[in-house]
Protein backbone atom coordinates (compact mmCIF):
# COMPACT_ATOMS: atom_id res chain seq x y z
CA UNK A 1 0.00 0.00 0.00
CA UNK A 2 1.69 3.66 -0.75
CA UNK A 3 2.57 5.72 1.89
CA UNK A 4 0.59 9.27 1.62
CA UNK A 5 2.13 12.50 2.37
CA UNK A 6 0.89 15.87 2.85
CA UNK A 7 2.36 18.21 1.08
CA UNK A 8 2.35 22.31 1.99
CA UNK A 9 2.97 24.99 0.08
CA UNK A 10 3.54 28.51 0.95
CA UNK A 11 1.25 30.40 -0.86
CA UNK A 12 -1.81 29.02 -3.66
CA UNK A 13 0.50 30.28 -6.81
CA UNK A 14 3.44 28.12 -5.64
CA UNK A 15 0.66 25.56 -5.10
CA UNK A 16 -0.31 26.27 -8.92
CA UNK A 17 3.40 26.10 -10.18
CA UNK A 18 4.01 22.59 -8.49
CA UNK A 19 0.57 20.96 -9.49
CA UNK A 20 0.81 21.84 -12.91
CA UNK A 21 4.63 20.63 -13.04
CA UNK A 22 3.59 17.83 -11.91
CA UNK A 23 0.47 17.18 -13.82
CA UNK A 24 2.64 18.09 -17.21
CA UNK A 25 5.31 15.35 -16.30
CA UNK A 26 3.01 12.85 -15.22
CA UNK A 27 1.60 13.59 -18.84
CA UNK A 28 5.02 13.25 -20.51
CA UNK A 29 5.66 9.78 -18.46
CA UNK A 30 2.35 8.52 -19.48
CA UNK A 31 2.78 9.60 -23.34
CA UNK A 32 6.67 7.54 -23.39
CA UNK A 33 4.18 4.56 -22.31
CA UNK A 34 4.81 2.40 -25.51
CA UNK A 35 1.73 1.81 -27.58
CA UNK A 36 0.54 5.09 -25.98
CA UNK A 37 -1.18 7.89 -28.26
CA UNK A 38 -3.08 9.97 -25.84
CA UNK A 39 -3.97 10.84 -22.28
CA UNK A 40 -7.11 11.47 -21.25
CA UNK A 41 -7.23 14.13 -18.26
CA UNK A 42 -10.30 16.02 -16.56
CA UNK A 43 -9.12 19.07 -14.71
CA UNK A 44 -10.96 21.24 -12.63
CA UNK A 45 -12.30 25.27 -13.52
CA UNK A 46 -12.51 28.13 -10.70
CA UNK A 47 -9.89 30.17 -8.89
CA UNK A 48 -6.91 26.73 -8.07
CA UNK A 49 -7.81 25.19 -11.93
CA UNK A 50 -7.37 28.88 -13.24
CA UNK A 51 -3.93 29.32 -11.75
CA UNK A 52 -2.93 26.03 -12.55
CA UNK A 53 -4.14 26.39 -16.57
CA UNK A 54 -1.72 29.75 -16.36
CA UNK A 55 1.44 27.64 -14.81
CA UNK A 56 0.75 24.87 -17.31
CA UNK A 57 0.45 27.63 -19.64
CA UNK A 58 3.80 29.44 -18.72
CA UNK A 59 5.73 25.87 -18.33
CA UNK A 60 8.38 25.03 -21.12
CA UNK A 61 7.16 21.43 -20.52
CA UNK A 62 3.47 22.77 -21.88
CA UNK A 63 5.24 24.52 -24.77
CA UNK A 64 7.59 20.85 -25.51
CA UNK A 65 4.15 19.07 -25.53
CA UNK A 66 2.53 21.55 -27.76
CA UNK A 67 5.45 22.12 -30.22
CA UNK A 68 5.73 18.49 -30.44
CA UNK A 69 1.99 17.93 -31.51
CA UNK A 70 0.91 15.67 -28.32
CA UNK A 71 -1.47 18.11 -27.35
CA UNK A 72 -3.71 19.58 -30.38
CA UNK A 73 -6.29 22.43 -29.52
CA UNK A 74 -8.89 19.58 -31.00
CA UNK A 75 -8.24 17.12 -27.62
CA UNK A 76 -9.36 19.75 -25.24
CA UNK A 77 -13.28 19.41 -24.68
CA UNK A 78 -14.46 21.65 -22.02
CA UNK A 79 -17.79 20.87 -20.30
CA UNK A 80 -20.37 23.30 -21.56
CA UNK A 81 -21.56 25.34 -18.50
CA UNK A 82 -24.71 27.48 -18.02
CA UNK A 83 -24.61 29.54 -21.21
CA UNK A 84 -28.31 31.60 -20.17
CA UNK A 85 -28.51 35.03 -19.68
CA UNK A 86 -28.99 36.52 -15.99
CA UNK A 87 -32.98 36.78 -16.90
CA UNK A 88 -32.64 33.56 -17.82
CA UNK A 89 -30.94 31.95 -14.77
CA UNK A 90 -33.41 33.01 -12.84
CA UNK A 91 -35.96 30.23 -13.79
CA UNK A 92 -37.42 27.90 -11.98
CA UNK A 93 -35.23 25.19 -10.06
CA UNK A 94 -37.07 22.53 -12.78
CA UNK A 95 -35.72 24.65 -15.51
CA UNK A 96 -32.00 24.82 -14.24
CA UNK A 97 -32.28 20.95 -13.42
CA UNK A 98 -33.19 20.76 -17.26
CA UNK A 99 -30.53 22.64 -18.44
CA UNK A 100 -27.73 21.54 -16.31
CA UNK A 101 -29.05 17.95 -17.15
CA UNK A 102 -28.90 18.17 -20.98
CA UNK A 103 -25.63 20.18 -20.10
CA UNK A 104 -24.29 16.92 -18.50
CA UNK A 105 -26.29 14.54 -21.74
CA UNK A 106 -23.88 16.31 -24.34
CA UNK A 107 -20.66 15.86 -22.72
CA UNK A 108 -21.46 11.95 -21.58
CA UNK A 109 -22.09 12.42 -25.37
CA UNK A 110 -18.71 13.85 -26.21
CA UNK A 111 -16.95 11.68 -23.77
CA UNK A 112 -18.03 8.61 -25.45
CA UNK A 113 -17.60 10.04 -28.73
CA UNK A 114 -13.63 10.64 -28.13
CA UNK A 115 -13.04 7.53 -25.51
CA UNK A 116 -15.57 4.85 -26.34
CA UNK A 117 -18.75 3.53 -24.62
CA UNK A 118 -16.93 2.79 -21.55
CA UNK A 119 -14.69 6.11 -20.99
CA UNK A 120 -12.00 6.22 -18.64
CA UNK A 121 -9.51 8.88 -18.13
CA UNK A 122 -6.04 8.88 -16.97
CA UNK A 123 -5.97 11.56 -14.81
CA UNK A 124 -9.05 13.75 -12.60
CA UNK A 125 -8.08 17.03 -11.23
CA UNK A 126 -10.07 18.40 -8.19
CA UNK A 127 -9.57 21.78 -7.06
CA UNK A 128 -10.70 22.92 -3.20
CA UNK A 129 -12.53 26.21 -3.69
CA UNK A 130 -12.01 29.47 -1.75
CA UNK A 131 -15.55 28.06 -0.19
CA UNK A 132 -14.76 24.98 0.68
CA UNK A 133 -16.28 22.66 -1.70
CA UNK A 134 -14.42 20.11 -3.24
CA UNK A 135 -15.16 19.70 -6.69
CA UNK A 136 -18.05 21.52 -6.85
CA UNK A 137 -19.59 19.19 -4.73
CA UNK A 138 -21.32 21.06 -1.93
Amino acid sequence: MTERKTVVYPNPQVLAEAVAARTLLTIIDLLAEPNRKRVDIAVTGGTDGNRVFAAMNASPLNDALVESGRMPAANIHAMPADTRGAEEIAASPEQTDAVLAEAAAEYQRELIEQLGENPALDIAMFGMGPDAHFASLF
